[in-house]
This record gives structure tokens, C-alpha cells and sequence, in this order.
């Protein structure tokens, strides 16, 4: 009945519900990604970051690490630069 109500098939449904049980497959490449992040004093860019990877072995595409960087980066603080870009927008 609710699964009819979302518009949800019940087949997606239970695949969502499975996938959200199972471990990150990319854990350790979102923590090497905060490791480059933090040690260039949170100044590395997604591009910087993928540099900084190949150098050290890993074999990862550029857009892997720009998702990956992403969601490592969702709970790290804005910037002071970022923070007063966004203050301005609400002003003005």
C-alpha cells in the first residue's frame, strides 16, 4: 500500500533497503582523500587530490575521486571565503 502511495516498485524497494546494510566499497579511498586534504591544510582541490593519488599508486579515474572528494568533504568546515561568499548571497 505505501509502496504504492511513493510510486516505488517493490523490487527497488528491497534493493535500496539491501544496499543500505552493506559496507562503503570506497571507505579507503575516502579516508586517504581527507589524509591529502588535511595535510595540504584543507587546501587541495579535487584535481590536486587526484595528482597527489596517482603519485602514490592508486589507480583511480578523476571522476571517482571527484565524488569521492565530495561526499569525504560533506562534513568539513566552509572555508572563511566560502562562508562570506554564502553570507553575502542571504544578504543580498
Amino acid at each position: 500500500m505505501l509502496l504504492r502511495v511513493v510510486g516505488l516498485a517493490r523490487s527497488t524497494f528491497f534493493y535500496h533497503q539491501a544496499r543500505l546494510g552493506r559496507p562503503d566499497p570506497r571507505a579507503g579511498l575516502k579516508a586517504v582523500i581527507t589524509d591529502v586534504f588535511t595535510s595540504n591544510h584543507a587546501r587541495y582541490g579535487h584535481r590536486d587530490v587526484h595528482w597527489e593519488l596517482v603519485k602514490a599508486g592508486w589507480q583511480v579515474a578523476k571522476k571517482t575521486v571527484l565524488k569521492a572528494d565530495a561526499a569525504a568533504r560533506a562534513g568539513l568546515p566552509v572555508t572563511p571565503r566560502e562562508a562570506m561568499r554564502l553570507v553575502s548571497r542571504e544578504i543580498g
